[in-house]
């Protein structure tokens, strides 16, 4: 399908929801309800559980494998909770979306924003014991992060639907990363305190903006790349992107809680956050190559499919 003729049809299928009735308007405000306890449930033990089962002798692995199992078990179960989903992969239908390169990137980039996330979630509330802060202190720093997010978010999500700057945005989220846990490790080698908590709490501002600028493209990218792949612009695929984007955030939340806790047994915080800092940067690399590639490749910028196709007008 030509870029134009994806415009069109973003464009039409825009005008045609810009009045929600009152039925999807309920069912919008439910699902974020929903969304919000989810989120509110799982985040509430990476303030205390870390600690609580390194008093009962548990290592750094066993904890990130008790994370790691809630990611995995997303995972495997939630293509098959709904019968549309499970039919949309036994009959690979995706496969067909995993033609175009730019759908590997996206893929791994949620990857690595969730393994981001997850990691801390296994290593954190640890990291600021010598800091001796109180259960109140110490949630509130775990709240820095995705506090930025959530404001961040929702304005860059509208930038992306104007301008169309998905995949400078993502690089950008990429160094964001290696930079905010390189302050929060922080990373061995700089000159920088060992135990200073505004350096954290500096490092968690950078952290979610990293994160927003990782996690909030790609749906779009893979929505583009699916309608220049030929899918029609209807729930079906809008299903089959999000079933994308789930599996690869719950792949990174297993990998990030296992990989994660593995590596601090074996080489500490600092080190191990500068390792992750260096994985949200891989991202920068592949999009800068993925760019030469395609400006190489392509006779103009404007043939760059998906490039400058926002899905809001």
């Amino acid at each position: 399908m030509e870029p134009d003729a994806i415009q069109k049809d973003v464009d039409n299928s825009s005008a045609e929801s810009q009045h929600m009735t009152s039925e999807q308007k309920f069912t919008l405000v439910l699902i974020c309800v929903c969304n919000l306890f989810l989120a509110t449930y799982f985040s509430m033990l990476g303030p205390f559980f870390p600690q609580e089962a390194n008093k009962k002798g548990a290592s750094e692995t066993m904890t990130g494998l008790i994370f790691g199992i809630y990611a995995i078990v997303v995972f495997l179960t939630s293509p098959f909770l709904g019968s549309t989903a499970s039919c949309n992969i036994i009959h690979a239908n995706m496969l067909s979306l995993f033609k175009m390169p730019i759908t590997f990137i996206v893929y791994y980039i949620i990857f690595v924003g969730c393994l981001t996330l997850s990691f801390l979630d296994v290593a954190y509330s640890l990291h600021l014991e010598p800091f001796h802060l109180s259960p109140l202190l110490l949630g509130i720093v775990f709240l820095v992060a995705p506090a930025v997010y959530a404001l961040t978010a929702p304005f860059l999500g509208w930038i992306m639907d104007k301008k169309g700057w998905c995949k400078s945005a993502m690089a950008l989220g990429g160094m964001l990363i290696l930079v905010s846990l390189s302050l929060i490790g922080p990373v061995p080698f700089l000159s920088l305190p060992m135990e200073s908590l505004w350096l954290n709490v500096v490092g968690n501002v950078v952290l979610g903006l990293g994160i927003s600028h990782l996690l909030v493209p790609p749906l779009q990218e893979l929505l583009v790349a699916a309608f220049e792949s030929g899918y029609p612009d209807n729930l079906e695929t809008y299903g089959i992107t999000s079933g994308l984007y789930t599996s690869a955030y719950s792949i990174g939340g297993f990998a990030g809680a296992i990989g994660g806790g593995s590596l601090l047994d074996k080489v500490g915080f600092p080190w191990t956050a500068f390792i992750m800092g260096l994985v949200g940067a891989s991202c920068t690399l592949l999009l800068a190559l993925y760019h030469l590639t395609t400006k190489f490749c392509c006779k103009s910028k404007d043939e760059i499919p998906g490039e400058h196709i926002p899905l809001i007008p």
